[in-house]
């Protein structure tokens, strides 16, 4: 309501297109949760490496989600739903389990995917 917007307007294309304010509202609001809970994952201890990936890949998966809502043309259309592929999903798993040990390379691919989704 606060940006003229009624659900049922979402149902119609051109209509959709005068949500992306409010997706980029809730996509800055998403970071800003991300940003706060990476220093927790950070504080699980090193030698805690299961405990520590369980906590990362929920917010890695998020930051490519959030990554490919900021690039769609028409983030709310039905037949199109915005969500990272198969491989996304492999590549965060594999690069995650081999630098979890070591926090400076966690905190740089960190980094990189969160400039990414931005």
């Amino acid at each position: 309501a606060a940006h003229g917007l009624a659900p049922e307007a979402l149902r119609d294309p051109a209509e959709r297109r005068r949500a992306r304010p409010v997706l980029d509202e809730l996509r800055r609001l998403a970071l800003g949760h991300i940003d706060a809970a990476f220093p927790y994952v950070m504080a699980i201890p090193r030698w805690e490496p299961r405990l520590r990936l369980a906590a990362l890949w929920p917010l890695w998966i998020g930051l490519g989600t959030l990554e490919k809502l900021a690039a769609a043309d028409d983030p709310l259309d039905p037949a199109r739903p915005v969500k990272i592929g198969r491989g996304d999903v492999y590549r965060i798993l594999a690069e995650s389990s081999m630098a979890i040990g070591v926090d400076r390379a966690i905190e740089r691919l960190h980094g990189r995917r969160r400039r990414r989704a931005e």
